[in-house]
């Protein structure tokens, strides 16, 4: 197995990077300083931990940290309307009576917009709001953007009720600094150089003319070529406007090195240690929100993202990207680890969690490395105390009501500081005090995780003067870790596996057969996106009516592709059995098309992210709804029929951004269950295995309008039609997109949610 530091060079060199500088920490000391390439490719100077980059994002850590230092000293509430502060009143002119709180900042879900920011190449780009401030270098008043009658209010605001969606905003950030510029009467820049850098001693500011003496980072396009010079930086640095103005720059313009940022985290990881208080910290980690999208936003902190990406691992921070650079910084105190990392630009390809391929999978790499399972957790609750302690921390808990249930707007309780989200009534069987809580959160599912954790529960009892036979309060405490990782089901085979043939996922066709190997796997079938004939594939096709990033041509298939599996044919052949495949869209008329691509494979994976039904192209990431998802169903149930398919992969996508015929997003209706059985029955006639994709639960989950929780993929209502059939055969994939995703973070989920939904998928061991 790789080490992380060859890993990150690996990383470096296939995305083409320019330079990248990361700083992991273990145990509250600095375990691994990594650094690749140039931070000014030019004049090849060498990036180290200690060049200056501007962080983006990662920023507004920073931001929200020097706001709690006001709420820390009662300057400030986190629930007051923020017309309070900055001296006017702020309204989204949708919802005149609904105020924005210093919370819904915080948590991006506070209707403030950045406003538009379209790029065009045949018509001028267009902007608006905050976006063309920027666009256009203007010294405008914050009182224009959100003031009734500014000139750019009616920009500045979504069209959602303050505190209901999220919606990321960077114009929000910055006017948390003029809150804190009208409040504390100092210029935000200042503020944070006095209590931040000075206190720990660090090198960080966000006016780049700070850093005259210092190496400061250039910054490049994702094809190397120079974006900004370090110099330039400097010379075109952010510059005090009035006091209370000061709303551009510090959304995303902290300017510090990785060695630096490194020390920040560790004070982060250890309850704010020199900088706030513990209480403060625990307010800034707690979840604030969770939602409704879909990627790597899906839970929020106080600025803080929350990050579950990565089963039965939760990661505290920030991304960031600007000019080509890309940013993160993630850690968890209980686990006493954490990560920075920044380049100075180059290739990145972004992922379908919104994720670029290099953040992603370096932090794949770093759980996979340090992440402690056997560490052990603790949570102590009371039933009717409005907070609970996990792992010392005090997060709060809040009761579901009707109105939260169709309108959340702030999370119940902490659901995965809860142990992964399953309820207190798994280790002590319904009791009356169940009963007095079952509307809490504490008893919602994720799976069933028996399969997951070893846990015990003590329960204290208490009570009132000498009456012993009638307890007044229950006090549990919970402690839990993770099952030893050899308890775990395995695969047999694997016929969904990605490579980077595909231009979106990561490794070769060998680096997946010898990570296959070394798990045991019986057989893996290698089935990357396949080679679509030239009309299907705009901007060849005028009607522009399809298009899809990421595929090999055909020659590329048979030439290299094949190639590359028949070598690894060859090596493995007696040990492991290796296929070769490609995962392809069906259109009307292409089966002479497909039976050439055949012609050199093993077998064929039907993917129908989009096909074209009833002349309407059908996109099942944007478009999907009532009016053409039966269509859209007997176009695959057509292509299934040609005997040419052995896999339909997840079959029920098309429930991703589902709409029905009631405006409801996501709702399966009875269209929904018209076409997932049209795709099921030919899916059976066809003897054709009907996958339960791990490529749903890494997108991590959705909420519904009903305020229900739930994967985009797998959906349960498919799945239960399927075991209608005698003949099904349901069939697990891990539709892998790294070699790591073999080893079985998703896998052990989706097994555990195919044994909850009644299936026996035919590859478990």
């Amino acid at each position: 197995m790789k080490d992380i530091e060859t890993r990150f060079k690996e990383l470096c060199q296939n995305a083409n990077l320019v330079g990248a500088s990361s700083v992991i920490i273990k145990d509250n000391k600095i375990d691994k300083i990594m650094n690749y390439g140039y931070y000014d490719k030019e004049n090849k100077k060498e990036m180290t931990e200690n060049t200056i980059i501007r962080i983006a994002s990662v920023s507004k850590l920073e931001v929200a940290l020097c706001v709690m230092m006001l709420e820390e000293k009662g300057l400030i509430d986190l629930d007051e309307d923020i017309s309070t502060y900055l001296g006017f009143k702020v309204r989204n002119p949708k919802y005149p009576n609904d105020k924005i709180t210093i919370r819904m900042i915080m948590t991006q879900t506070s209707s403030i917009s950045d406003g538009l920011e379209l790029y065009y190449d045949d018509k001028e780009d267009v902007f608006s709001g905050y976006n063309y401030i920027l666009e256009n270098g203007l010294r405008v008043d914050i009182e224009e953007l959100l003031q009734e009658n500014g000139k750019y209010y009616q920009d500045s605001f979504n069209e959602y009720q303050p505190g209901t969606h999220f919606e990321y905003s960077n114009f929000g950030c910055g006017t948390l600094a003029c809150i804190l510029e009208r409040v504390s009467g100092e210029f935000f820049f200042d503020f944070f150089k006095e209590n931040v850098s000075e206190k720990l001693n660090i090198k960080a500011s966000f006016m780049a003319s700070d850093f005259k003496d210092e190496i400061v980072s250039s910054s490049y396009t994702g094809s190397g070529k120079l974006n900004r010079t370090g110099q330039s930086f400097i010379d075109r640095s952010i510059t005090k406007r009035a006091l209370g103005q000061n709303y551009v720059g510090p959304a995303g313009g902290l300017f510090i090195s990785m060695k630096d940022l490194s020390t920040l985290m560790l004070a982060y990881m250890n309850d704010g240690k020199g900088l706030v208080k513990k209480e403060t910290m625990d307010k800034m980690l707690e979840m604030n929100w969770y939602g409704d999208r879909c990627g790597d936003y899906t839970a929020k902190g106080l600025q803080f993202q929350i990050l579950d990406i990565f089963d039965n691992v939760r990661l505290y921070g920030h991304f960031g990207t600007a000019y080509g650079i890309k940013t993160f910084l993630f850690f968890n105190p209980h686990q006493k680890i954490g990560i920075v990392f920044a380049t100075s630009g180059g290739g990145f390809k972004m992922m379908n969690n919104d994720i670029s391929d290099v953040q992603y999978y370096l932090l794949e790499k770093f759980v996979g490395d340090y992440w402690n399972y056997d560490l052990q957790s603790d949570v102590y609750f009371t039933p009717g105390d409005d907070y609970l302690i996990h792992d010392g921390r005090r997060v709060n808990v809040e009761y579901k009501t009707e109105k939260d249930k169709i309108n959340p707007k702030r999370p119940y309780i902490d659901i995965m500081s809860m142990l992964d989200a399953f309820g207190f009534s798994t280790y002590i069987g319904k009791t009356e005090i169940d009963k007095k809580y079952e509307k809490s959160h504490l008893f919602d599912f994720v799976y069933d995780i028996k399969n997951a954790y070893e846990y015990n529960c003590e329960i204290k009892e208490e009570y009132k003067n000498k009456d012993f036979l009638h307890p007044v309060k229950y006090h549990y405490h919970i402690y839990y870790k993770k099952k030893d990782e050899n308890q775990k089901k395995e695969l047999k085979f694997n016929y969904h596996t990605h490579c980077n043939y595909c231009d979106h996922a990561d490794g070769t066709v060998m680096d997946y057969m010898d990570m296959a190997y070394k798990l045991g796997y019986e057989c893996l079938g290698m089935s990357d996106h396949g080679p679509l004939p030239d009309f299907y594939r705009h901007p060849k096709n005028e009607d522009k009516t399809a298009f899809l990033h990421g595929r090999m041509d055909f020659e590329k298939m048979v030439n290299e592709y094949v190639r590359d599996i028949n070598e690894a044919k060859k090596k493995y052949e007696g040990k492991m059995k290796v296929l070769a495949s490609i995962e392809i869209e069906y259109f009307e008329g292409m089966e002479e098309y497909l039976k050439k691509c055949l012609d050199n494979l093993d077998y064929l994976v039907m993917g129908e992210h989009y096909n074209i039904a009833s002349g309407e192209v059908v996109d099942t990431y944007s478009n999907c709804n009532y009016k053409n998802v039966i269509p859209y169903a007997k176009v695959m149930a057509k292509g299934l029929d040609t005997g040419l398919f052995k896999v339909v992969a997840h079959p029920d996508i098309f429930m991703f951004r589902y709409v029905s015929e009631n405006g409801i997003y996501r709702e399966f209706d009875k269209n929904a269950s018209i076409a997932a059985r049209i795709i099921i029955e030919a899916a059976v006639r066809n003897n054709v295995l009907i996958e339960l994709n791990c490529g749903g639960l890494s997108r991590g989950k959705c909420i519904n309008e009903d305020g229900s929780i739930e994967y985009g993929y797998p959906r349960s209502e498919f799945f239960n039609i399927v075991k209608e059939y005698k003949n099904a055969k349901v069939v697990i994939g891990i539709d892998a997109h790294s070699p790591y995703a073999l080893q079985g973070r998703h896998i052990e989920k989706i097994i555990a949610l195919a044994k909850e939904l009644g299936l026996n998928p035919i590859n478990i061991k």
